[in-house]
């Protein structure tokens, strides 16, 4: 039940079409994005999911260390630097998932964590 699925879900009931969603984790994972490409941001402002524009956040450093060491050996961006913007910003998947979870719920919808689907019968 990651953003694809949320959005899929999500897509499903604003047209009137209802969705059980099911995750065998028990908890969402912690995952960083490199961005939210424009595409991206129009198919989430289609869906009436325009506070994904205020959700950006700067790229992280990552840093190095000398070998064996606690000591810093540099800094360097995993990115290069450009500031945040509604057309490029920067989400965490666990915001985007709160924001996802957030809309679906005013379906009366919400992901079973931790349940799994061991067959399914046509």
């Amino acid at each position: 039940a990651g953003p694809v699925g949320l959005v899929a879900a999500l897509t499903l009931l604003q047209n009137g079409i209802s969705v059980c969603i099911i995750d065998n984790l028990v908890a969402t994972l912690t995952l960083l994005q490199n961005g939210v490409l424009p595409r991206s941001l129009e198919l989430y402002n289609f869906l009436g999911i325009s506070e994904v524009n205020s959700l950006g956040t700067p790229a992280p450093v990552m840093r190095g260390y000398k070998p064996g060491m606690l000591e810093v050996l540099k800094d360097s961006l995993m990115v290069p630097h450009i500031e945040p913007t509604p057309a490029i910003p920067f989400v965490r998947n666990t915001l985007l998932d709160v924001v996802l979870r957030r809309h679906l719920e005013k379906f009366s919808c919400s992901v079973e964590m931790g349940t799994e689907l061991p067959s399914l019968l046509f």
